[in-house]
């Protein structure tokens, strides 16, 4: 049975930045979200994420709700203290999504600075060992959608990978370093339990078989 994906989807800024853009993001990019990323089940917080109290909120909504992952798109400029708090609270890995800059004209500010938030956050996430992606652009590039869908169908995978056990049968030749693997990463990045049965073990079970047995098994595999 297939383990279906779970992300929670906020929308963030920081201090007294306008919030007309943000709300509009948090609609429409919410609603894009839940139509286009078919491969997993959205979760959305239903306001703006801006301060501690709500901070803390988000974190049991999405804890509740079981997420795998952490789509936090910038609806303004956004301190660190948000990514870390939602990455101390859940310990799941994050995609910072900033759309591109508002038209503007010179002599007036800056609606969102939501590339400059995401490198930012991105780079406390990374200091803290928070597994973390960056998508820029806006939700009508296809190559957008294509940047999540990736990085949502390689962590669907993943959910989909842990808790599985192989066979490992033997281990390398001695001096042929790169047949090895290492077999901790394995498990810290999949969740794949690995089993080893000697070749030794293998060979005495082979001998044993009933060799008329065999040869009819060969022949129906040639046919």
């Amino acid at each position: 049975m297939k383990k279906e994906l779970i992300i929670g989807f906020v929308v963030t800024l920081s201090g007294r930045w306008p919030r007309e853009l943000p709300e509009r993001r948090w609609k429409e990019y919410g609603d894009w979200a839940e139509e286009q990323l078919e491969d997993a089940k959205i979760v959305r917080f239903d306001r703006i994420l801006s301060a501690k109290t709500d901070l803390q909120e988000c974190i049991s909504f999405f804890r509740k709700n079981e997420v795998d992952l952490i789509l936090q798109l910038y609806g303004a400029f956004t301190g660190d203290d948000i990514c870390c708090g939602l990455a101390d609270g859940l310990n799941v890995p994050m995609i910072l999504w900033a759309p591109r800059e508002e038209a503007w004209v010179r002599e007036d500010r800056l609606y969102a600075n939501a590339l400059c938030s995401a490198a930012m956050n991105g780079a406390s996430l990374m200091r803290i060992g928070i597994h973390r992606h960056i998508i820029y652009g806006n939700k009508e590039e296809p190559r957008v959608k294509e940047e999540l869908s990736s990085i949502i169908g390689a962590h669907r995978l993943v959910k989909n990978m842990r808790g599985l056990t192989y066979g490992l049968f033997g281990y390398r030749p001695t001096a042929f370093y790169n047949c090895a693997f290492d077999e901790v990463v394995i498990r810290k990045v999949f969740g794949i339990n690995m089993e080893e049965t000697d070749l030794k073990v293998v060979f005495d079970r082979m001998g044993c078989l009933d060799e008329e047995a065999v040869k009819k098994e060969m022949a129906y595999v040639e046919t």
